[in-house]
């Protein structure tokens, strides 16, 4: 039997994730929204007849900006980010076991 209050190891229920978890879900989930707008019918439609930008249509050059934009903002908002120096560290570097 368990103690109340204590779930079993690996359960996530109820556990809410750290700020940086959080932020990146939240950011993730802007990406996916404005890559829908920027993507979605009435506005391609409007750039399908609006010519070409040299020799390429407009609305083949806005859908490759738009997903190498997302692309980019994708990679910048899942990088690696350094852990931030723990507050018994006197020693910058990695540590030995």
């Amino acid at each position: 039997m368990r103690e109340p209050g204590r779930e079993p190891p690996g359960a996530r229920r109820g556990e809410v994730p750290p700020d940086d978890e959080r932020r990146t879900a939240e950011r993730l989930v802007a990406l996916l929204l404005a890559g829908g707008a920027l993507l979605n019918f009435p506005l391609l439609s409007v750039l399908r007849d609006r010519g070409t930008i040299g020799g390429i249509p407009v609305l083949y050059a806005f859908l490759f900006l738009v997903w190498a934009l997302l692309a980019g903002a994708t990679a910048l908002v899942l990088r690696e980010r350094p852990a931030p120096p723990d507050a018994d560290d006197d020693e910058p570097g990695p540590r030995e076991p």
